[in-house]
């Protein structure tokens, strides 16, 4: 994982320079929403989760933008007997390298939450058991922007999530996942075309 990180991190440094619309000296905010997962299983259980992102950022240069989101999650699961609620507050200090020159613009990015959850279980309608959870995860990705204007794309990314996670101080475990986010942003600043 480590390694995997180094070598995007060396990847945008060394790209930092490729020809794009989106210049040094602009601004980005924005908006991602994505984790949606629904699932409906066996003895009527169901899961619900999403995820919602705000974020803004700054061009330290051509195409690569460095900036900071606070993803926010809430996520359920129910059963015939237990009910979990769980919600999720974050940073997230992130960069994405974008390329090309047309109106479609694919991206590598890189992000490091951080963030806390607050889980209530319910079990036998009866029973609350409360957790805190810290968790921490590197998420390498890809994506697309669609730039409808100068100062507004559409965006998709995939990412692949490696979480360390830590609850009530004493249990800990690590977990993988993929996840798919839809968003947009909106560009400031002054533009040399």
């Amino acid at each position: 994982m480590k390694k995997l990180a180094l070598f995007l991190l060396i990847f945008l440094a060394f790209y930092a320079k490729s020809n794009a619309q989106t210049e040094k000296g602009r601004w980005i905010v924005g908006t991602q929403i994505g984790d949606f997962s629904y699932r409906k299983g066996s003895r009527e259980s169901r899961f619900f989760s999403v995820d919602v992102a705000p974020s803004a950022g700054y061009f330290v240069s051509r195409n690569l933008v460095l900036g900071l989101s606070m993803p926010i999650t809430t996520s359920s699961a129910k059963s015939t007997n237990y009910l979990n609620r769980q919600q999720e507050w974050g940073v997230a200090p992130f960069s994405q390298l974008y390329f090309g020159n047309g109106k479609l613009k694919p991206y590598l990015s890189i992000t490091y939450k951080y963030s806390k959850a607050l889980t209530l279980y319910h079990l036998d309608n009866q029973n609350v058991i409360k957790t805190n959870e810290r968790k921490k995860a590197w998420s390498p990705g890809i994506g697309l922007a669609y730039f409808i204007a100068n100062n507004l794309s559409l965006n998709a990314a995939i990412n692949y999530n490696f979480y360390n996670n830590v609850i009530d101080n004493t249990s800990r475990y690590s977990d993988e996942n993929a996840t798919m986010k839809l968003g947009f942003n909106l560009f400031f600043g002054k533009t040399h075309e």
